[in-house]
């Protein structure tokens, strides 16, 4: 049950229902972030522009990297999926190394 209510996939219509398409044919699913923003869809709109303009310069294994770092911080035990290679969805991107996932002095 999630934390956040939220437009389940068959009850989706208008601009909801384009969010879960447009996952569904990125992805094969829906990701958790989009059904939170199920409820306030124009607030998706904006976190997207807000997230772009911040990575668009990021190297994307620095992006990776920083996600994985802040998820291990807020909870370990949920994060363990990030740097499991084997859980991962495939997507264009490497799953990082075993060698990367090394914590720095900055990660300690």
């Amino acid at each position: 049950m999630p934390y956040l209510p939220t437009v389940p996939p068959e009850e989706a219509t208008g601009e909801v229902k384009d969010m879960y398409d447009k996952d569904l044919a990125q992805h094969g699913y829906v990701a958790n972030y989009t059904r939170a923003f199920s409820v306030r869809p124009d607030v998706e709109t904006v976190w997207l522009a807000l997230k772009d303009a911040i990575t668009s310069s990021m190297d994307p294994r620095l992006y990776e990297l920083a996600t994985v770092a802040a998820a291990t911080g807020i909870n370990p035990a949920t994060a363990a999926w990030c740097t499991d290679e084997s859980s991962r969805p495939s997507t264009t991107r490497p799953a990082l190394s075993c060698a990367s996932r090394q914590r720095t002095p900055a990660m300690r």
